[in-house]
């Protein structure tokens, strides 16, 4: 409880490879190779950036999956394709990266938070709903939620995993996406 009396609702979550799914023009499911996230990432912002301000950017979302019935927010879609090099990313569901051309260009069309999408609307379900349970025995004020996310390699092995590998950019996304 904070020292106004206002409940507080906190969830760390630590930021991974897993909570970044790239969407491209080929319908396939794509990753950035663990020693380009740094680079990759750093294109998306630039991309969310630029889109957002020209109003390119869509929310993406899922049909209703919640106890509240409320749309799912999942990622982004770009107004148009970023180009990023085929040696950078590594599609799924797709060719094998081995016999991709090198130098050649994979079309992102948008970003996917798969992790985000479904906890963190399910923490704001759950605090919601004690809130209310709440607020019907005592009248209590609405909780203040606040999310951590955590990013940087968790421990580092050694010289060839230095921070070009590291989730912050995901991080620096996703905060992005839930603003």
């Amino acid at each position: 409880m904070a020292s106004d009396g206002q409940h507080l609702q906190i969830i760390v979550h630590q930021i991974s490879a897993s909570d970044l799914a790239l969407c491209t023009t080929s319908a396939a499911c794509a990753k950035p190779l663990y020693s380009h996230y740094a680079e990759v990432c750093e294109q998306l912002l630039i991309k969310s950036s630029k889109d957002s301000a020209e109003s390119g950017v869509t929310l993406l979302t899922a049909d209703p999956l919640t106890a509240h019935g409320l749309p799912t927010p999942l990622g982004m879609k770009f107004s148009t394709p970023l180009a990023a090099s085929s040696d950078s990313v590594v599609l799924r569901d797709e060719v094998p990266p081995a016999t991709s051309t090198p130098g050649s260009t994979v079309s992102i069309t948008g970003l996917l938070f798969p992790v985000a999408a479904v906890l963190i609307p399910s923490w704001i379900i759950e605090v919601q709903s004690r809130y209310e349970a709440r607020q019907i025995a005592d009248g209590g004020a609405p909780p203040r939620r606040i999310l951590y996310l955590i990013s940087g390699p968790s421990t580092q092995a050694g010289p060839e995993n230095e921070a070009v590998g590291s989730s912050d950019g995901i991080a620096l996304l996703l905060t992005r996406f839930m603003r």
